[in-house]
């Protein structure tokens, strides 16, 4: 079944600096972070993923392989 629906949001000019966002717009499997993309530089994401209380068992396999434990959340990110 689906995870859940995300929108993913880029501003910007895509020859010199892109600014991500992302944010979930609903489902069981919670996402939301932001990032800035240069050309010629590596892309830097930082986010954090989680899931609602009554998927929680389900969920913590792939939630542990998107990033590490920090409380109750999973960070992510990209460098």
């Amino acid at each position: 079944r689906p995870l859940g629906e995300y929108r993913v949001e880029l501003t910007g000019k895509p020859n010199q600096r892109l600014e991500m966002t992302l944010s979930t717009l609903n489902g069981a499997l919670k996402m939301q972070g932001k990032g800035i993309m240069v050309p010629r530089s590596r892309m830097n994401f930082t986010g954090e993923a989680w899931s609602d209380a009554n998927n929680k068992a389900a969920l913590t396999g792939l939630l542990s392989q998107m990033g590490r434990l920090e409380g109750e959340r999973y960070k992510l990110g990209v460098f």
